[in-house]
């Protein structure tokens, strides 16, 4: 077992380049005004920023394994602003360290279902510059175990915002840290892949501990779904005219908005509970397998629920998004593999590729997701509608005779580019046909 420390001085990472080692400053103390107040050299002081409460900040370390080797980062926390409050102090948490390339919509990114059990690595320098508005959140919940970031700004210029990213996290009781040399960060997850470790917070006056031996191993994240036992919703002010089923794995908010923006009911089921016959009785014109979290490999021995997946695929129109478009094609006999450090970015091109397989055009989307459909595990029936243009992984798929179509980014753009926004047009065309 080995220790690399990517922080600053000769004991930093080998795969690292000079130029990237952090350099970190002494805190001035151990509490400051989350506003006026920094503990990093690089946060500009502000008197027109005065905040009178105080928040006690505590060391984080991040410490990732790689193999039997630890690779170790150093920052901030501080704790929730409330009265007498020691949350964070003491606290270990085991997670997987995923990096997300997006320059904004980090409300939409931090309460996606799909980050569940996961720590989101922010590559933008800043974040919290616009503050939080729950109508741009995805889910009730922030689901990520932690948020890292390099600064974090506590001056909010968004009119809009009712609270600022540090309040918002702090309700939900997850660590916000800062003060990481996210470059340095990144490239370790850009060259080993997502990775498995673990986050310690604590207080200046508690000792350096030793590193946990690298016995923790990341578990298969199970799906969860959004709306546990079901949900339904109507189209106001107007009659729909078709009923959509959203089997839901951890259904993002946005999915249902642009359903209903069509003109069509939806009404979602866990997918757990997921039955020919209760499907049946809701009287479905098209069905939608949802995003969400984790590996879909874990649902690999559940071959009766897969079945009852295809079999209702093959009765009704059939669409799947990310998660919910790699369990559509797992159900049909095909498998799933990681793919390094995943996608997790709103700028990724994909070619969308006709029957001949010529491309007919290219989208900027959004994506989140860790696994990809092995191409060669493909069965005949199905054809590749999309394709990853980075690396060339299967980015949509296609039933060669029935109406079934899934796509492994994220149409709705939560965040995002709207580019694939014709996916909803498909889905509620095909549901208002079958209605008629």
């Amino acid at each position: 077992m080995s220790f690399s420390q990517a922080d600053d001085g000769p004991q930093a990472a080998e795969t690292l380049s000079p130029l990237l080692k952090a350099v970190h400053h002494p805190l001035p103390g151990q509490h400051y005004s989350p506003v006026f107040q920094s503990p990093h050299s690089f946060f500009e002081n502000s008197a027109t920023h005065l905040q009178t409460v105080s928040r006690k900040v505590l060391k984080a370390h991040l410490t990732l394994w790689q193999g039997s080797n630890a690779i170790c980062f150093s920052g901030y926390c501080s704790e929730p602003s409330h009265e007498n409050t020691s949350y964070f102090d003491g606290l270990s948490l085991n997670t997987e360290f995923v990096f997300n390339t997006a320059l904004t919509g980090y409300e939409e990114v931090i309460t996606d279902p799909s980050y569940h059990e996961q720590s989101i690595v922010f590559t933008t320098p800043h974040l919290g510059t616009t503050g939080w508005t729950n109508l741009e959140s995805e889910s009730a919940k922030t689901t990520p175990t932690a948020v890292i970031c390099r600064q974090l700004s506590h001056v909010c210029g968004n009119q809009a915002s009712q609270l600022s990213l540090q309040e918002k996290l702090d309700e939900s009781q997850v660590p916000l840290i800062w003060g990481i040399d996210t470059r340095a960060l990144t490239l370790v997850l850009r060259t080993h892949g997502a990775l498995p470790g673990t986050i310690s917070l604590a207080s200046f006056e508690a000792p350096n501990s030793p590193l946990p031996p690298p016995a923790f191993q990341p578990q298969p994240i199970s799906p969860r779904a959004a709306f546990p036992k079901g949900s339904s919703f109507f189209v106001k002010n107007t009659v729909a005219t078709a009923k959509i089923v959203v089997v839901d794995f951890g259904c993002k908010r946005s999915i249902v908005q642009q359903i209903l923006k069509r003109n069509c009911e939806v009404h979602t089921i866990p997918w757990n509970s997921v039955t020919q016959d209760r499907v049946k009785n809701l009287k479905p014109h098209a069905l939608l397998f949802s995003n969400g979290p984790g590996n879909p490999m874990v649902l690999a021995d559940q071959a009766q629920l897969l079945e009852e997946y295809k079999s209702l695929a093959l009765q009704y129109p059939t669409f799947g998004i990310c998660f919910g478009h790699q369990i559509l094609a797992m159900s049909f006999g095909a498998t799933t593999q990681k793919i390094g450090f995943g996608h997790h970015a709103i700028n990724h091109p994909v070619a969308a590729i006709d029957h001949s397989g010529a491309v007919e055009k290219v989208a900027i989307t959004s994506q989140n997701h860790n696994y990809a459909v092995e191409e060669a595990s493909l069965p005949d029936c199905f054809e590749v509608s999309h394709r990853h243009l980075n690396d060339h992984s299967i980015a949509g798929l296609r039933h060669r005779h029935r109406p079934l179509h899934t796509v492994q980014f994220h149409p709705e753009a939560g965040p995002g580019p709207r580019d694939s926004r014709s996916f909803f047009d498909d889905l509620c065309t095909r549901a208002q046909e079958a209605a008629q």
